[in-house]
């Protein structure tokens, strides 16, 4: 998904998308089932059918979660969504089956370290209730903006050395509050992390290192698992 040389956060390939790529999956799967073409017959000629792609786009309606671009869309307007989040990232990519024509809508948000469901869920929400305005009837759906979450004063960026969370295999790495000691969470593999001052320790026949999150916890982890950043 990353398209740029000049960043590297050393992703899962198998565990990274964009967008784009849902958006463009759903409207494959639309268009088998809708009219028994598209690049999915194309591909899988005689291994799939419509009625299979059909059977997907069942699926997906059968996920209710009264949130997300579901909370956007009027009720009895047929959804097929498919949502998804962890601790920093949320997202949820549609087809919503609307009077005045079908629509893929698909949303993903960040913030560094973790994301607010609060925050998170109502702008989703409101994105979904813009798209189906400007699809079906604007003035039947006057812009009553929702009132976001005051934001914390972001802290300044501490002048300390970078290190990115790597060689997890996707699984993460805890946060423990002292040299292989009680768990705080675990940190996802790409993270970028601040090194403290505080000198190498050995626990357990491994080296543990002190860091902070961008979201400001502290505490220590595996040095192995840290790639220093130039």
């Amino acid at each position: 998904a990353n398209q740029r040389t000049d960043l590297t956060t050393n992703p899962d390939p198998a565990r990274q998308v964009t967008t784009g790529d849902l958006a463009t999956l759903l409207q494959m799967i639309y268009t088998c089932a809708t009219a028994g073409s598209g690049p999915l017959i194309d591909t899988f000629p005689g291994e799939l059918s419509a009625g299979e792609c059909q059977a997907v786009l069942e699926q997906f309606q059968g996920n209710r979660i009264d949130a997300f671009i579901e909370s956007g869309v009027p009720a009895g307007v047929p959804l097929a969504h498919k949502h998804g989040w962890i601790d920093d990232t949320h997202g949820d990519a549609g087809i919503v089956f609307s009077p005045n024509g079908d629509y893929v809508l698909a949303v993903a948000l960040y913030s560094p370290g973790w994301l607010e469901w609060e925050i998170s869920n109502p702008l989703i929400g409101e994105l979904s209730r813009l798209t189906y305005a400007h699809f079906n009837d604007p003035a039947g759906y006057p812009p009553n903006l929702p009132p976001l979450p005051a934001l914390p004063t972001p802290s300044p960026t501490p002048d300390l050395p970078l290190a990115i969370i790597s060689n997890t295999g996707g699984a993460g790495l805890t946060l423990r509050s002292s040299p292989a000691g009680a768990e705080i969470t675990v940190l996802p593999e790409g993270l970028l992390v601040y090194l403290l001052a505080e000198p190498t320790a050995a626990a357990n026949g491994v080296a543990w290192q002190k860091i902070r999150t961008p979201a400001g916890e502290e505490g220590w982890v595996g040095l192995s698992y840290l790639t220093a950043r130039p």
